[in-house]
C-alpha cells in the first residue's frame, strides 16, 4: 500500500514535513505539496468532461493503481485528490460535496477541496492531484 503523507510525486504532504506527525496521521496546517504547484516533469492528461460530473458530484479516475476523486462544484470549479480519507479510509468520492469541501461518508471529516486538509477539529491531510479546466475538458497533472 502506498505512504499516506506522500504525494502523487513521491513527496511528503507539507504538513508532515512541517509538523511532523502523530500516530501516523499528518498534523498541522498547509497544502499538500501537490496542491501548490505541478513541478517540472508533470503532464496535463485529460480524464473526461466537466459534464460527466453532476454539480456536487464526483467521479473516480484510476492512476498508477490508485484511485482519484475528481470533484466538480457549484459553480463548475474542479479539484481531485486521492480517494481516502486520512481517518479511516473512507471513499471521499462517495462523501457530501459542499462549497469547496467534502464531507467523508464514514464519520463525517470534511475535508479542503482547494487543499486536501481537515478542517478542525480534525486533523490530516489528503494528497491533492493538480486540476484544470480546458474548456470543458478536465485535466489533471500527472508526473512525468
Amino acid at each position: 500500500m502506498p505512504d499516506p503523507d506522500l504525494d502523487v510525486s513521491g513527496r511528503r504532504c507539507a504538513a508532515v514535513v512541517a509538523n511532523g506527525d502523530r500516530n501516523g496521521v499528518p498534523v498541522g496546517v498547509g497544502a499538500p505539496v501537490e496542491a501548490i504547484a505541478p513541478c517540472s516533469g508533470t503532464t496535463w492528461t485529460r480524464v473526461g468532461t466537466v459534464d460527466d460530473i453532476p454539480r456536487l458530484g464526483s467521479r473516480v479516475v484510476r492512476t498508477r493503481g490508485e484511485d482519484i476523486a475528481v470533484f466538480r462544484t457549484s459553480d463548475d470549479r474542479v479539484f481531485a485528490m486521492h480517494d481516502r480519507c486520512p481517518h479511516k479510509q473512507g471513499r471521499l468520492s462517495q462523501g457530501i460535496v459542499h462549497g469547496t469541501s467534502v464531507t467523508c461518508p464514514l464519520h463525517n471529516w470534511v475535508i479542503g477541496l482547494d487543499d486536501g486538509i481537515a478542517k478542525d477539529p480534525d486533523e490530516g491531510c489528503v494528497r491533492t492531484v493538480p486540476a484544470k479546466l480546458e474548456g470543458r475538458d478536465i485535466l489533471l497533472a500527472i508526473v512525468a
